[in-house]
């Protein structure tokens, strides 16, 4: 039976991934921030910090992965906090971003070297980039916290590569939407805040620039890519995107639409809830193809109508 270890367990991608792994019969290890749980058992409730050396070395030494996913992430943009917790943002970045992955790359390095690594990377590496879609050699511009930390974790995935000779997979993560999205995405906020109008909960959905375009993907096709590179030994660094760009009025339209709304009726844009743009970023995916085959399976529209009718029928208290 095959092993695979998940940092960030409880996320959205981990969520999707654990259920993935077991039904393909995989022994999983899930660590969230304060447990670990498997699907079989093992490990079950063992206290486990990801910022713990010791804890990561324990884990790898006696799990002996054959695969293991770093989808552990804290992110904070710093536009949003005083100055006073700016410190405190940029440790809990690097903590959880950069020292964690470490303590995971060097624990394989010495108890467990044939086990394939998979690193979560983002599109904030790229910041504010003038290029109008991005490759892996395309230059990091990071503007926050989140990306700064972002790019240290892919330059200390390729050292290991380069020194050591580990098989580290890295995806560099465009946006990926699922029902295990947070309530503050704009994804969830779209969906829930239409449903609410629907059952006559509110009057309005408030949003902010309608017009900023996204390169939006399933979350569900993203993890299948993890899975595939880790499966296919394939180690370097990988853009997991669609390529494509659609506005938000895009996905508000899809949802009131299939919920039987006008969008022009209840949706209004708050121009001081814009947030500081990153840039209309797109992916190009053509290494991630060319290597192992893969492309994106659910176009934008099925994506949000899937989401709406889950997040509807599973997620969703009306009256």
């Amino acid at each position: 039976m095959p092993r695979a270890i998940i940092l960030g367990s409880s996320g959205q991608d981990g969520t999707i991934l654990s259920q993935k792994l077991t039904l393909l019969g995989y022994e999983v290890l899930g660590v969230g921030k304060y447990e670990t749980r498997s699907a079989i058992g093992k490990f079950d409730h063992l206290a486990v910090s990801i910022c713990n050396k010791n804890d990561i070395f324990h884990l790898v030494e006696n799990f002996q992965p054959d695969h293991i996913y770093h989808l552990a992430a804290y992110q904070h943009s710093s536009a949003e906090v005083t100055t006073d917790e700016e410190c405190d943002m940029l440790q809990k970045s690097i903590d959880v971003n950069v020292l964690s992955l470490h303590y995971i790359l060097e624990a394989v390095r010495l108890y467990s070297k044939t086990s394939a690594v998979f690193y979560a990377a983002s599109s904030h590496i790229y910041g504010n980039t003038e290029s109008k879609q991005q490759a892996e050699d395309t230059p990091f511009t990071p503007v926050d916290y989140y990306g700064i930390s972002k790019v240290a974790g892919i330059h200390l995935c390729r050292y290991y590569r380069e020194r050591h000779g580990l098989s580290i997979a890295c995806g560099i993560l465009y946006n990926h939407e699922s029902v295990y999205r947070k309530p503050q995405f704009v994804s969830i906020k779209i969906i829930q805040g239409a449903l609410d109008i629907l059952h006559k909960k509110k009057e309005e959905l408030v949003l902010g620039d309608l017009t900023a375009k996204v390169d939006w993907g399933s979350a569900h096709d993203y993890v299948d890519a993890m899975w595939l590179l880790l499966k296919n030994k394939v180690s370097d660094d990988f853009i997991i995107a669609t390529g494509c760009q659609h506005s938000v009025e895009e996905f508000v339209a899809i949802v009131f639409d299939y919920l039987g709304l006008d969008a022009r009726d209840y949706v209004r844009e708050r121009g001081d809830l814009v947030k500081r743009s990153r840039g209309n970023l797109s992916g190009d995916i053509s290494r991630i193809r060319g290597r192992i085959g893969w492309k994106p399976q659910t176009s934008f529209k099925k994506m949000i109508l899937e989401m709406t009718d889950e997040y509807m029928n599973e997620i969703y208290v009306g009256e």
